[in-house]
């Protein structure tokens, strides 16, 4: 029987993962706050960034979250991941993790060339279309 971790690993590289885990990565080494937690704050807010790009995942997130409700709208996924967050005790803002706005900046210059950040649904092409996610967060 595989470890949660190994597990976990053989994930890597299968999926694009999006900006809310590459931002997490640089997050992570300009704060020092864990990558579990950096996911819990960005996936709202990276979600609602990509709304555009992917209602349709994000309608089947919002009905599950709903009970399978069919009149569930994708638009409420974040909210309901976001709230879902809060219910399990974990951080929704980087506030509250100790990060000030003056690191925004430093984090966005270190995940422009991420992976994940690249590979996001809704193309990020620029440091300061990364710096409004943090800022969202905050």
């Amino acid at each position: 029987m595989p470890t949660g971790g190994l597990a976990g690993g053989l994930g890597i590289l299968r999926v694009p993962y999006g900006a809310s885990h590459g931002i997490g990565h640089s997050l992570g080494a300009v704060t020092g706050i864990s990558h579990g937690y950096t996911s819990c704050i960005m996936l709202p807010h990276v979600m609602r960034y990509n709304l555009a790009q992917t209602r349709s995942q994000q309608q089947l997130i919002a009905r599950a979250l709903h009970g399978a409700d069919p009149a569930a709208e994708a638009a409420e996924a974040a909210d309901r991941i976001g709230a879902l967050i809060a219910s399990l005790g974990m951080p929704t803002r980087l506030a509250d993790q100790g990060v000030e706005p003056a690191q925004h900046r430093k984090i966005a210059d270190g995940a422009l060339n991420n992976l994940w950040v690249r590979s996001n649904p809704r193309p990020i092409t620029s440091a300061d279309e990364i710096v409004a996610l943090p800022q969202a967060t905050w």
